[in-house]
C-alpha cells in the first residue's frame, strides 16, 4: 500500500511528501496518510502528530521539523595521561569514519589494568560509546537514544617515529559463547603469557559496568 511504499523511502519520501504539500493540501485520505508517514518517519523530531487534528491543511500549518542540538560533534579527553588520550582519540577517528550518523557521540572507557615493555603499551579496558539525538521542544529538550555499545578490549599502544602515542592493534571481545575465552586468549603479556588476574577482573566486573 501507498503508507508501506512511502515509509520505506524514510526521508526521501519526506522531502517528496513536504513538497507536494507545500504546493498543496487536498485533505483526503492520500494526504493524510503521507502526514502519517512524515510523522513516523520524523519521530521525536516532528512537532505535531497528525492524528490530533481533523485535517492534514491544519496540521501543516502548525508542522515544523525541531532542531537537533549537538552537544558532543567535538568530544574531546582534556585529562593528561596521554595513553587514555590516544584510546579516546582512536575512538573518535573511528566514530569520524562513519557516514551514516551524525549526530551526538559519547565514547567512554573503563581501564582494568596496564603493561609496558620497551616503551609499547598494553591497556585492558571496557570500551563504551553512545549515539543519541537530543531536539529542541516547547517543554524543554528530548533525548532519542541511537544505540551504542560496551565490550572489554585490549588496545595495544605505541610511539611513533615522531614520539606520538598511536594505537597499533585493538581486540575486541567476541560475542555469545566464545565471550569469556575470547577475553582470556586476548589477555597476554608481549611475551604471549597469560595474565589470569587480568582476565579474571574483566570477566567478572563486566555486569557492574554495564
Amino acid at each position: 500500500n501507498d503508507y508501506e511504499y512511502l515509509l520505506k523511502y524514510g526521508n526521501k519520501s519526506v522531502t517528496y511528501i513536504l513538497a507536494q504539500f507545500n504546493q498543496g493540501i487536498n485533505d483526503d485520505l492520500r494526504d493524510s496518510i503521507m502526514s502519517r508517514v512524515v510523522y513516523d518517519v520524523l519521530g521525536v523530531q516532528c512537532n505535531v502528530n497528525p492524528q490530533d487534528y481533523s485535517k492534514t491543511s491544519e496540521w501543516f500549518k502548525d508542522f515544523k521539523i525541531r532542531d537537533e542540538i549537538i552537544l558532543y560533534d567535538k568530544f574531546s579527553y582534556d585529562g593528561n595521561d596521554k595513553i587514555i588520550k590516544c584510546i579516546y582519540d582512536f575512538m573518535i577517528m573511528q566514530n569520524n569514519l562513519r557516514s551514516d550518523y551524525k549526530g551526538n557521540f559519547l565514547p567512554w572507557i573503563y581501564v582494568f589494568d596496564t603493561i609496558e615493555q620497551d616503551g609499547r603499551y598494553k591497556v585492558f579496558i571496557k570500551m563504551s560509546y553512545q549515539y543519541f539525538n537530543v531536539y529542541n521542544t516547547e517543554n524543554g529538550a528530548i533525548i532519542e537514544n541511537q544505540g551504542g555499545l560496551s565490550i572489554p578490549a585490549v588496545v595495544t599502544i605505541e610511539k611513533s617515529e615522531d614520539g606520538i602515542f598511536v594505537v597499533s592493534d585493538m581486540q575486541q571481545a567476541r560475542d555469545g559463547g566464545e565471550y569469556a575465552t575470547s577475553i582470556r586468549s586476548m589477555c597476554v603479556d608481549f611475551d604471549n603469557n597469560e595474565l589470569k588476574e587480568i582476565a579474571d577482573r574483566m570477566i567478572m566486573n563486566d555486569d557492574k559496568l554495564n
